[in-house]
């Protein structure tokens, strides 16, 4: 496949080197900046052009060649990696410019909140619509191809794409997975609490912890909760005071942290889900339980 990126961000360098170094050709990327911090990121690591993106004005006449050389001909794919607000207005600026008149080609984002129909204004005969969104976290570019290795990439839209797609993902190592569009909100909700709520959480007990490197000191504790999982699943991979039935450890908890507000409601509403999968896992009494939830209730 011949590939242009459209917004060579973290994502969009990181896909983009993964789909290069699994045989695909990427002829480059469309950037509002050519240069800066990004687009050189991205020439360095794929040695691809990066181009200017059309403006809004630019007329259906545009030249094909404006983004990709005559020898490289039309891409077969163009891979929006912008931000989701930008998903639908991008698409309808490549579609009002003429990049999709006459072509067989694939359009496809990574908003893993969003639906193919996002794409809903690039509706010309050729073009086949798909979201394909990676359940990972890119902090670096330069963690591809690796960071993509076992990871679930959700899929949806044209028929046609999703199956092209399917191929890539197991391309990259990683495992492809059909979902429906109307599922990815709440989906796009359970990344966002595994992912960046896991980040604000790791933050909020290094402020409390009371130790000069919080972060260096908890991680080898975190590390050790996430492979307890990998390992036992849940309800297993619970342990602390909440699963042992320990009261009267978490009311001091609670208390200690009533001049932390942010941290005391971290520590309530966790609590509270960490109750549920004590209760799963059987490990409390019915007198446990009740105390629990008198300690875990809003205002309390």
């Amino acid at each position: 496949m011949k590939i242009m990126v459209v917004g060579p961000g973290r994502v969009g360098t990181a896909l983009a080197v993964a789909m290069q170094q699994a045989g695909h050709d990427i002829v480059g990327a469309l950037s509002r900046r050519t240069t800066g911090l990004q687009a050189d990121l991205f020439k360095q690591l794929t040695s691809a052009p990066v181009y200017q993106f059309p403006s809004t004005d630019v007329k259906p006449t545009t030249d094909l060649q404006l983004i990709a050389p005559p020898r490289m001909g039309v891409p077969d794919v163009f891979l929006l990696t912008v931000p989701d607000k930008a998903v639908t207005q991008t698409a309808q600026t490549l579609a009002g410019a003429g990049y999709f008149d006459n072509v067989e080609v694939i359009i496809a984002h990574c908003a893993g909140s969003m639906s193919a129909k996002a794409l809903s204004p690039a509706n010309q005969p050729g073009v086949r619509r798909l979201c394909w969104h990676p359940l990972q976290s890119i902090a670096d570019p330069r963690m591809s191809p690796a960071c993509f290795e076992g990871v679930t990439f959700t899929l949806d839209g044209d028929k046609e794409a999703v199956a092209a797609a399917k191929k890539w993902v197991t391309g990259l190592k990683g495992l492809p997975v059909e979902i429906a569009g109307e599922d990815r909100t709440r989906y796009h909700a359970a990344a966002v609490l595994a992912a960046n709520a896991m980040t604000a959480l790791a933050a909020t007990a290094a402020s409390v912890s009371g130790l000069e490197h919080g972060m260096t000191a908890l991680l080898p504790l975190m590390r050790g909760a996430v492979g307890n999982i990998e390992r036992f699943g849940l309800p297993d991979a619970l342990t602390g005071p909440v699963e042992r039935g320990d009261v009267e450890t978490v009311e001091a908890h609670l208390k200690s942290l009533q001049d932390n507000p942010t941290a005391f409601d971290v520590y309530r509403v966790l609590g509270k889900a960490t109750l549920d999968i004590a209760r799963q896992k059987g490990s409390l009494t019915e007198q446990q339980l009740s105390a629990f939830l008198t300690l875990f209730s809003p205002g309390k």
